[in-house]
């Protein structure tokens, strides 16, 4: 008699990449004939989960599995509801996840619609151990119950808990002799052991968040390094300039600077250190010179200069804060110009070109042309019944010029542009999710304002938050109550 390994080899050569844990679950369903029920099954069906990764369980099939749900599909469910869902079954975890998601008409909802942070991913109980061993190893002065209750509390991340752990408050001085004694007795029985499993069994993702804590912890010495660097560097190009005589004089506030710390104009004729670039730039965007028409900076030279500053020098040059308000600057006034319809996040530059419906002028000049018909429509008629009877000629000569005046002082614009708007909004809907990574909000289109619980415009957020809280409550209360009533 075949074995249930023996079926489940069968089965997965008549359906090549089909999920062996779910054949297995299939199998244990039917007494006699197994196989045959199976494949009558999947045929009927037309569908059998299929693998897409070496191990169907494994860490990282089923964090992209809650990706998608936590983005894609529920993008409004609770993320820890969802995680213990996945974490439930063995296999199709997207498609049973799913099912059971929707046949609850209250699931949890979040706050944060839409967002997903790794700190919210699964971890397996190998990526825990293997977290708690190498967080006791680098905070030795802290108990290791304490770790694990950080650990606890930061969903076993292993970045968010060491970023947590650092300020940690410093332990007395019995705890400090408890842990001295317990490093050097460790490190001596590892010693006479050759234990080196934690490095040969180390988790690879936890390998990978480690070697992205060294190479973070490294930044700051290496921007510290390459300052030092550049002011070495510049202060010997100083010396040297000013040995040879070979300093450029700034138009702009007349000192005297070296090549690499200026910056010229489009023309080629006018020189200007970066400090006073920087200035004027600000100047413009923040002060009295407004760029008004400008589709480019003007030269700094007040002597009818027609060169301009470009955009690389000026990338090259000015602070990133002030770069990424002019470049917003530039952007938005661009679009104006264009004068294309547009759906923008309130929160930041991020834009996407709305064609859920003709643009508006479009509307308004078909709604003029069909007038013009319909006024011609009503003329016709009556010119054409006039040969036969006067009476009618004059009766609806006198009707036609009653409604030809009232056509005449009625202005369709306004009527064709709430029209316009509420069709827009019907076929939009009036969310707007921003696709900016960085950004990532949910603004109301209506009332221009960050959409957060139970949203509705004209009125204040707190409320909104309260009465979401409140609904949160109840529905837990709900789902408590029908668990015990089962």
């Amino acid at each position: 008699m075949p074995s249930e390994d023996d079926r489940v080899r069968q089965l997965l050569q008549l359906f090549p990449g089909g999920d062996p844990i779910y054949f297995r679950e299939c199998l244990r369903y039917y007494r006699e004939d197994q196989v045959a029920h199976v494949v009558e099954k999947v045929v009927a069906n037309h569908y059998y989960p299929r693998t897409t990764h070496a191990e169907m369980n494994s860490m990282e099939h089923l964090n992209d599995v809650l990706h998608t749900l936590a983005t894609e599909i529920f993008p409004d469910c609770d993320i820890g509801y969802l995680r213990d869902l996945v974490e439930k079954y063995n296999h199709s975890h997207l498609e049973q996840v799913a099912l059971e998601v929707i046949s609850q008409p209250n699931y949890p909802e979040r706050l944060n619609y839409g967002e997903f942070d790794r700190i919210y991913t699964i971890r397996k109980p190998h990526y825990q151990h293997q977290t708690l061993e190498q967080l006791s190893k680098e905070f030795p002065h802290i108990w290791k119950s304490s770790i694990r209750a950080m650990l606890t509390e930061h969903h076993w991340d292993y970045i968010s808990t060491r970023e947590a752990l650092k300020h940690f408050q410093r332990p007395g001085f019995t705890k400090s002799i408890h842990t001295l004694c317990e490093h050097w007795i460790g490190a001596f029985f590892e010693s006479q052991a050759g234990s080196t499993t934690m490095r040969q069994a180390l988790n690879p993702v936890l390998a990978n968040e480690m070697e992205q804590v060294r190479r973070q912890e490294e930044v700051p010495r290496i921007n510290d390094q390459v300052a030092r660097d550049q002011q070495l560097a510049l202060r010997w190009n100083t010396e040297q300039y000013e040995k040879k005589g070979q300093l450029i004089t700034c138009l702009c506030c007349i000192d005297e600077y070296t090549f690499e710390e200026m910056a010229y104009c489009s023309e080629g004729n006018h020189a200007f250190c970066h400090d006073c670039i920087t200035r004027f730039v600000s100047e413009k965007m923040f002060g009295q010179g407004a760029l008004n028409n400008e589709l480019r900076l003007p030269c700094i030279c007040m002597d009818g200069c027609s060169g301009w500053i470009s955009q690389e020098t000026l990338e090259r040059v000015v602070p990133d804060d002030i770069w990424r308000a002019y470049e917003k600057f530039m952007f938005e006034r661009n679009l104006q110009q264009l004068r294309l319809r547009i759906v923008q996040c309130k929160s930041c530059n991020y834009c996407e070109l709305d064609d859920t419906i003709a643009p508006l002028h479009v509307g308004v000049q078909r709604g003029q042309r069909l007038l013009r018909k319909v006024q011609w429509t009503m003329v016709a008629p009556v010119l054409a019944l006039g040969f036969y009877s006067p009476p009618i000629l004059v009766a609806g000569g006198l009707l036609a010029a009653s409604c030809w005046m009232i056509a005449r002082q009625w202005d369709p614009s306004n009527d064709l542009k709430e029209a316009y708007e509420q069709i827009l909004f019907q076929r939009r809907g009036t969310a707007f999710r921003c696709g900016n990574p960085e950004c990532r909000k949910l603004t109301c289109l209506q009332c221009h304002r960050e959409m957060r619980g139970i949203h509705k415009c004209r009125e204040n957020n707190v409320d909104n938050l309260r009465l979401y809280v409140e609904r949160a409550m109840d529905n837990a209360i709900k789902r408590t109550v029908s668990e015990i009533m089962r």
